[in-house]
């Protein structure tokens, strides 16, 4: 009896030990299999965890790993996938083909050391012809890709392309085509912008052994990215722009950036980066240099501090998944108001002068966002309008920002500023057509004419400005009426006033009681 169990122990230990030799034989097999299939692609270590038996006689395999063998880069995990491969496939001998399997239902994960791309997942088959792609998907800055195509060729170098990639998201989507050689494949479609924007794409990219180049076939852009020597985690970024058309506007600059990942941020790996430009040219206008500092992780783009030409800054973050929450801080500092309606293609725009400061925030998600802010321009026109001041308030929820508690200081008097701003409409020479000019009770412009009448009296007065130096004014009385308060004032006058200096002037008074002509000289002190 005791000869019996011992006999059934020593029976089902050596099963085991059989079963586990042939699960790791299979392990290795697979671990071949797969590398080799692969191996044109880059030098990469191929290692599979464990292999069992599905219902159904399928086998599954576990914590299966692509990584470079240099250990560098980020690796592909599969921690789950069913190959269509039975054990019965093996005893018909179908091992010699094994390298045709089809891998199906796996889930794959990009190695999370990695914030650009993450939550890789999809189908892959492999057979003699490449690796096809079947409904691949990931997240590249937290947009939603998805990829279908094929990779063939017996290397690297020979292999070729022939993918489709997807992305949609509440502010951007696009479908590309890539094909040709893997080495320099060409990429090519159309990606639209807030429902409304459309970019088309016709690029080359060439990958080398440190990095890629990315340019437009006419040459008017180009992006190239490369890996600093002896440094894994640091990469250079090279952009040129020369006369590139985008959105409309003839853009020229040049930027650099530095990148670095940091795996030992306190919450998740972050990709930290310095950008700068010397000089952005839009339509032809300098607009001076940028600066930015920024770090990106999977959740949220977090711009440190963005400062343009010395005139615009910015800071805050954007989450990078939905609802794209954003916490945003924009100000502004001595901007020319010329410069601006310049570059926004404002019409008539030397009626437009000034200088703006101000501060804007931007909370809430992307849909329906809120802004708040107060802004003000001092010293300039607005078309006909000579100003002291302007003092806009602005508030409300996107897309429609209502403009309130806000008016038009002049020496005349003041005049209010009412209504909303659509920024569906932003871009448009409509953008501007809901906000509304309103003169208190004592002030009217009318075609570049000032009108104004005294609150004390019936005295009403018109003038006009003649450029910068000279100015019309006519005082009279409504319905004869004369101001007992005044007794200096109770003649109509016309008057010409000429301003030579900042602070003096000349003014010829023509007075209709005795038809004088007086000539007065004023200077401030």
């Amino acid at each position: 009896m005791k000869r019996s169990v011992i006999t059934a122990i020593s029976i089902i230990v050596a099963v085991g030990i059989l079963l586990y030799a042939a699960e790791f034989s299979l392990c290795r097999v697979l671990e071949r299999a797969v590398g080799s299939r692969i191996a044109y692609l880059a030098d990469v270590k191929v290692s599979v965890g464990a292999i069992f038996l599905k219902t159904g006689g399928d086998i599954a395999v576990k914590d299966i790993t692509i990584r470079k063998r240099d250990g560098s880069g980020p690796a592909i995990e599969a921690k789950g996938i069913t190959l269509d491969y039975r054990l019965r496939d093996i005893i018909r001998g179908r091992l010699s083909g094994f390298k045709s399997v089809t891998i199906k239902n796996g889930t794959f994960l990009l190695d999370k050391k990695h914030p650009l791309v993450y939550s890789l997942n999809g189908r892959v088959v492999f057979s003699r012809d490449g690796i096809a792609l079947d409904g691949m998907k990931a997240y590249l800055m937290g947009l939603p890709l998805s990829a279908d195509g094929n990779l063939s060729g017996p290397s690297f170098k020979k292999a070729s392309a022939d993918l489709s990639l997807k992305f949609e998201s509440d502010y951007a989507k696009g479908v590309l085509h890539i094909g040709g050689k893997l080495s320099s494949p060409g990429i090519n479609g159309l990606v639209r912008f807030f429902d409304s924007i459309d970019v088309p794409v016709d690029s080359k990219l060439d990958i080398g052994p440190a990095g890629f180049t990315l340019s437009n076939t006419d040459g008017r852009a180009s992006l190239k990215v490369y890996r600093q020597e002896n440094k894994r985690a640091k990469y250079i970024v090279e952009a040129r722009i020369d006369h590139f058309d985008l959105l409309g506007r003839d853009i020229v600059t040049g930027i650099n950036a530095d990148l670095e990942l940091d795996e030992n941020a306190p919450h998740s790996p972050m990709l930290r980066g310095f950008v700068n430009s010397d000089n952005t040219i839009v339509d032809f206008i300098p607009l001076g240099g940028f600066a930015l500092t920024f770090a990106l992780s999977e959740e949220k783009f977090i711009i440190e501090s963005l400062n343009i030409g010395g005139r615009y800054g910015l800071n805050g973050s954007v989450a990078l998944g939905k609802p794209y929450d954003m916490d945003i801080r924009f100000s502004v500092k001595n901007l020319d108001l010329k410069k601006l309606a310049e570059v926004s293609h404002i019409e008539d725009i030397q009626f437009i002068s000034g200088i703006l400061n101000g501060v804007l925030s931007v909370k809430g998600p992307l849909s329906s966002f809120a802004i708040n802010g107060n802004l003000k321009a001092d010293s300039g026109n607005l078309g006909y309008i000579k100003y002291e001041s302007i003092t806009i308030n602005m508030n409300g929820t996107s897309p429609i920002v209502n403009i309130t508690d806000s008016k038009i200081a002049r020496r005349e008097g003041a005049m209010l500023l009412r209504g909303y701003l659509d920024f569906r409409k932003m871009g448009k020479k409509n953008f501007f057509e809901d906000l509304k000019v309103l003169s208190d009770n004592n002030t009217i412009v009318w075609e570049g004419w000032d009108i104004t009448k005294s609150p004390e009296s019936a005295k009403l007065s018109i003038g006009k400005d003649v450029g910068d130096t000279f100015r019309i004014n006519y005082n009279a009385f409504m319905n004869d009426e004369t101001s007992m308060k005044n007794p200096g004032d109770k003649e109509d006058e016309l008057s010409l006033e000429y301003r030579f200096r900042e602070n003096e002037n000349i003014k010829l008074l023509m007075r209709d009681d005795n038809e004088a002509v007086v000539v007065e000289h004023k200077l401030k002190f």
